[in-house]
């Protein structure tokens, strides 16, 4: 009963947290309203959380997919912590009721169900169609420096009727600060499958290593996952890190509402050319995927970003990330 309290009293919390955005929006007038919907046709969403997961979700793969079809979006890539999404993406590509214009896809992230850096679980999610596998998240050593001065993640709180145990850490660099042997096979095994790699919950000393190791290794597709949160930098020194890598920096909804004035610097500080856009929507409490991107698409507006640099964020630079056009079109080649 007290487990179901805290989660109750955590779902409330997140759900106020999140009523000033839901009335800000509501708030607009019709026209920016609008735009953000039009705005959103063709958007990309890299960074979905639904179920099957065993924390608590607004969504299951097939109604996540569903909303974002709907709503004229172009793709979106599934996540979960502790279990593989390839599957369910497979499933809601062959039995959601999906426009035929539009794509779901799968990521993996190496946490301690899979043993951490291991080799095999990233052969078996390139084998079932992910377009992206990631570092550790709640796992992470980063992630652990992170809840020294924040506290526990709230997925580790918000779940089911059994709880997962306890994380262990999972490293990803040596006593000397080097990439780990099992790190550099991941990497060589994702640059084969040609996929996407995603940088997860790592430290800020964690991300700047893998990410050169991953490019040294033949990677061409990088995401930075929600850069400067688990991983702190100036925008300058990501710039510098985007363009010597080819990688790419993720701005989550939460990122893009909460960075106020200091919004347009930040993502101007790291180039457009370097974003791309995501919800990381999906935890009990917070907004679906669709409103969340809305938001995000709304904000960025009245930030000043013209809809070029919007479309730049929410569908080219993640398109090459997927690897992805339009049906029967070509696939777009790794910048």
């Amino acid at each position: 009963m007290a487990q179901q309290d805290e989660i109750a009293a955590l779902v409330a919390e997140i759900s106020a947290m999140q009523e000033p955005y839901r009335r800000w929006y509501a708030e607009l007038d019709d026209g920016m309203r609008e735009q953000a919907q039009a705005l959103l046709r063709g958007s990309i969403d890299m960074h979905l959380h639904c179920d099957p997961s065993p924390q608590l979700r607004v969504m299951d793969a097939f109604q996540a997919a569903e909303e974002a079809s709907a709503a004229g979006m172009r793709a979106v890539v599934l996540k979960d912590h502790l279990t593989g999404m390839e599957e369910s993406a497979w499933l809601a590509m062959r039995h959601a009721d999906l426009a035929d214009t539009f794509d779901v896809f799968g990521s993996h992230w190496l946490n301690n169900q899979t043993g951490g850096w291991n080799v095999y679980a990233v052969d078996k999610a390139v084998a079932f169609g992910a377009k992206l596998v990631g570092a550790p998240t709640l796992a992470a050593y980063g992630e652990k420096l992170r809840q020294q001065g924040e506290g526990v993640h709230p997925a580790e709180i918000m779940v089911k009727s059994i709880v997962p145990m306890t994380p262990r850490v999972v490293y990803t660099l040596d006593d000397a600060g080097g990439v780990r042997p099992e790190v550099i096979e991941c990497l060589d095994r994702i640059a084969e499958g040609g996929i996407a790699f995603g940088t997860g919950h790592l430290s800020t000393e964690e991300v700047w290593a893998c990410v050169r190791a991953a490019h040294a290794r033949g990677v061409e597709r990088i995401c930075i996952t929600h850069a400067l949160m688990t991983a702190p930098a100036p925008p300058a020194e990501y710039r510098a890190l985007c363009e010597e890598t080819g990688a790419v920096c993720e701005f989550t909804t939460f990122q893009v509402l909460s960075l106020g004035d200091a919004l347009a610097d930040t993502v101007r500080g790291i180039g457009v050319e370097h974003v791309t856009l995501s919800t990381d929507a999906g935890l009990k409490g917070t907004a679906p995927g669709v409103p969340a991107y809305l938001w995000m698409l709304a904000r960025l507006v009245e930030a000043g970003f013209t809809e070029a640099e919007i479309d730049v964020m929410s569908k080219d630079v993640p398109r090459r990330l997927l690897g992805l056009e339009a049906r029967g079109a070509a696939p777009v080649e790794a910048a």
